[in-house]
């Protein structure tokens, strides 16, 4: 049986509503998932058939050279119903991955070219679409400004990626995904969403506010009185930012249909209870932004939770 819809309400400022919306492979639709590596060792293969991803600058298995990943949600966002259309604001949004073995530094980068997933290798973006500007994904194929980065982290992570999925809002044909590089020697694995556990699949959680009037929010609900975070923003939004932002657990109980916000929640079976979840923006006890990031890891874990478990 099917996990319960989760309804996700999420108050910003003090007018407007919004909707967190989560994409993975567990969807054919717009949860597809692009998320493959490339190696320099071997230039011309790809690895999309592979069940992890490896981020590594000395890969032991890959002739002791870099190992880079690459993650693209390619259909999260665009005008259907469903999408983070370019009419939503984006306030939040999160990448959370399954870190099975952690190593040095892992640095994000926003992919500034379009890659084939079947076919892209370290020289090439795969196909029709020629080679990389620069081999491996270098910029200027990649944004040279750094993104996010983690380190030494197991278990999900929470990656703060708010301002690319902001731009990939506003013109989907910008939406390349990710590359993630480390320098060091000590690599990083994580699992694809080739992965025979679908609970370990990366995960992509966005945050959209909609115009709502006076209207307020009412406690999240899983259907069964699960309780659940709401975050509120009672401070004053300016663009991107706000502040006096709260977060808090109610317990609501269900006491009618539940109601599918706009936006795909995945399927998930994962164990019960989840993991704990790192924050690695460390900003969760520092800015609403935090807060949010922390109350959606919660958010994901109630949408996953098998019904009676």
């Amino acid at each position: 049986m099917a996990p319960p819809l989760l309804s996700i309400a999420l108050i910003l400022g003090r007018t407007a509503l919004a909707d967190t919306l989560i994409f993975d492979a567990s969807d054919s639709g717009y949860g597809l998932t692009d998320d493959t590596f490339i190696a320099a060792s071997s230039p011309d293969d790809n690895f999309d058939d592979q069940e992890w991803v490896y981020i590594d600058a000395s890969n032991g298995d890959y002739g002791s050279a870099d190992t880079r990943a690459l993650i693209r949600f390619p259909r999260a966002f665009g005008d259907a119903d469903g999408q983070v259309g370019a009419d939503a604001t984006v306030r939040v949004a999160s990448l959370i991955l399954y870190v099975a073995d952690s190593g040095d530094t892992v640095s994000l980068y926003t992919l500034l070219q379009d890659w084939d997933a079947d076919e892209v290798t370290w020289s090439s973006r795969g196909g029709e679409l020629g080679d990389w500007d620069a081999p491996g994904a270098e910029p200027p194929a990649s944004d040279s400004a750094l993104l996010s980065s983690f380190a030494g982290n197991t278990g999900f992570i929470t990656i703060d990626i708010t301002s690319a999925a902001q731009a990939w809002a506003a013109d989907p044909a910008t939406n390349h995904g990710v590359l993630l590089a480390t320098t060091g020697g000590d690599g990083t694995d994580i699992p694809s969403s080739g992965y025979n556990d679908s609970s370990l699949w990366p995960v992509l959680m966005v945050t959209i506010e909609n115009d709502s009037g006076t209207d307020t929010a009412e406690p999240a609900d899983t259907g069964d009185g699960t309780p659940v975070t709401v975050v509120t923003d009672t401070g004053t939004s300016t663009g991107g930012a706000s502040t006096g932002g709260t977060a808090e657990t109610t317990g609501a109980t269900a006491s009618g249909p539940l109601q599918r916000p706009r936006g795909y929640l995945g399927a998930y079976e994962p164990p019960w209870p989840p993991p704990t979840a790192v924050d690695t923006c460390g900003c969760a006890q520092a800015s609403p932004r935090g807060a949010a990031l922390s109350a959606g890891v919660l958010l994901l874990a109630l949408a996953r939770r098998r019904p009676g478990a």
